[in-house]
């Protein structure tokens, strides 16, 4: 590993000073842009899949006893 470490810093210092700089420019921007895809990745998943909300009444199933009693006596009216 020394020995590549040492290669590295040899080929870097042939590299001129406004090539590292374009490098390290290229880098910040490819960061950006990755940054803002993540956010419209997630902003596009809450849009596609809104969370329910939680004041949201649930669904019932059938009548409730009071209505039950109200068709009954609805119904024996009608005979």
């Amino acid at each position: 590993m020394p020995i590549i470490e040492r290669g590295a810093k040899l080929i870097e210092q042939l590299i001129p000073e406004s090539a590292r700089h374009r490098g390290a420019q290229a880098v910040s921007e490819a960061a950006t842009k990755a940054r803002q895809g993540l956010e419209a990745k997630r902003d596009f998943d809450q849009l596609s899949q809104p969370a329910p909300k939680a004041d949201t009444p649930k669904e019932r199933d059938g009548y409730n006893r009071d209505e039950n009693k109200e068709m009954d006596r609805l119904f024996q009216s009608t005979q």
